[in-house]
């Protein structure tokens, strides 16, 4: 069963038309900021507190990785979550 979070990155998404949220991607917080912000002030915990519930809700999102560049221009790899098909048409 998806969390209360889970619930509402996916229907972020759905309404945006996006299918795949990742780490530093500014609609993370806006679809589930505040909803974690309360009891994580910090951004950066925001997000880490969201992606953990995305983690346990696999049947809302599939886990994955991608290639990025971080603010000195490295490689990185940073975690992607995807939303599943069957969840895009409400």
């Amino acid at each position: 069963m998806a969390s209360i979070v889970a619930e509402a990155v996916a229907d972020g998404m759905r309404q945006d038309g996006v299918t795949s949220i990742g780490w530093g991607d500014g609609p993370l917080l806006d679809y589930a900021g505040h909803l974690v912000r309360p009891k994580v002030p910090h951004p950066l915990n925001r997000m880490r507190a969201i992606f953990a519930h995305l983690e346990r809700s696999p049947s809302l999102f599939e886990k994955s990785y991608r290639r990025s560049m971080n603010a000195r221009g490295a490689d990185v790899v940073v975690r992607v979550f995807i939303l599943k098909e069957d969840h895009t048409n409400g």
